[in-house]
């Protein structure tokens, strides 16, 4: 327990701990530790591509122990040709004397998608205390951020949308997550429930122009088969209801039932971790939660304030490091949670191939639809790192 709650800090490179002996009429004994300090400070870069983002760069700076408090210190600047974001980051791993992490944020982040008619830029700040019991995971954040949208008339449901209007939005975000997964990079064996609500309330001090409850519940299980692989399945289910009535404007579809949500804060489905047969944000409920694109043929996600996501996976080896997949996807995202009905899920099916690098398992493949519409393409494919769940 020791050794781990030091390996924790993020300053020492090695830690032991051992009892001093002592003679046999003594009934308490010193505690020897020894540390060796790590390497404070790194800077670590990178550029890749992906399928969803495309070309993407990164790089950030960190220093483990920044007044000498094991307090750490990160700069993070990501860049794709999909969104731009800058996060910094300072951790305290502990509150007092109770073992309680507080992590602070300043953020800024602008997603401008080029097969989209809408843009978004975030900004502000996030506190989050986090209490680690064994395998699970209690954490509470005060979030702050102010939302500049710029969204095409002919796809705007409200006010805000139509007259591309900043927003505040002032939230509590409590989440609870219980791992019982042996790895939690490329798990085999065990499962995880992860439980996360967003309450958007109104301040005096600052102008909410909108109000909600955001509820997101996540199980997942992995089964160790031996030498043919892992079967692995994922269940996801959220839900927004909103509390306070947007204005709308002339023009607009009044009976869309997310319209009281504003766009970047709805629910998104489709691409390479949740439904891999359509592409990123892809998936929805043509005249529900995908609108004729104004700028051209075909449809454009707008979001919605329901989702359901059902994912089975076989994960079997190859050769050393290489493997393959074959994969069941299901789900939807609605205009209400209330109006999920198992009928209209979306299903697909593919297959991937799978290399398990030192920084998690580099996946490509493809999804087919099963549920095909007039327009859609029949596949997706979709290139990225790490596991979809």
């Amino acid at each position: 327990m020791v050794e781990r709650n030091l390996y924790r800090l993020g300053i020492f490179s090695r830690v032991e701990v051992e009892l001093v002996p002592a003679s046999l009429d003594e009934t308490e004994r010193d505690v020897l530790v020894r540390v060796e300090e790590g390497k404070a400070r790194s800077v670590l870069y990178g550029i890749g591509w992906d399928s969803e983002s495309g070309v993407r760069g990164s790089l950030s700076f960190t220093d483990n122990n920044v007044f000498g408090r094991a307090y750490s210190l990160r700069t993070d600047l990501r860049w794709s040709q999909r969104d731009k974001r800058f996060h910094i980051l300072l951790n305290q791993p502990y509150l007092g004397q109770h073992p309680i992490s507080l992590t602070t944020t300043l953020f800024y982040e602008q997603e401008s998608p080029s097969d989209r008619p809408y843009e978004v830029t975030r900004y502000g700040g996030r506190v989050e205390a986090v209490r680690i019991i064994g395998n699970r995971r209690f954490s509470l954040g005060f979030d702050y951020r102010i939302v500049e949208p710029s969204v095409d008339p002919g796809i705007a449901s409200n006010a805000i949308e139509r007259l591309d209007q900043p927003y505040q939005v002032t939230s509590f975000v409590p989440s609870f997550f219980w791992d019982r997964r042996d790895d939690p990079i490329s798990p085999t064996r065990g499962w995880s429930s992860l439980a996360q609500v967003q309450y958007a309330f109104p301040v005096p001090a600052f102008r909410t122009d909108t109000e909600f409850l955001k509820v997101f519940l996540q199980q997942t299980g992995y089964y160790n088969l031996g030498r043919p692989g892992v079967f692995a399945a994922s269940v996801r289910f959220g839900s927004i209801d909103p509390y306070k009535a947007i204005p709308s404007s002339g023009g607009i579809m009044l009976d869309f039932p997310s319209r009281n949500i504003p766009i970047a804060e709805r629910l998104f489905a489709g691409g390479d971790a949740t439904n891999r047969a359509y592409s990123q944000d892809d998936l929805g409920i043509r005249g529900q939660t995908l609108f004729k694109n104004p700028n051209g043929g075909g449809y454009v996600p707008v979001g919605g304030d329901g989702l359901l996501l059902l994912n089975l996976e076989y994960r079997f080896p190859v050769y050393g490091d290489f493997g393959g997949s074959l994969f069941f996807d299901s789900g939807n995202v609605w205009a209400d949670w209330r109006l999920i009905r198992i009928g209209e899920l979306k299903n697909g099916v593919g297959l991937g191939a799978r290399y398990n690098s030192p920084i998690g398992p580099v996946r490509a493949g493809i999804g087919f639809k099963l549920n095909r519409e007039h327009g859609e393409s029949p596949y997706a494919l979709f290139v990225n790192i790490g596991n979809p769940f």
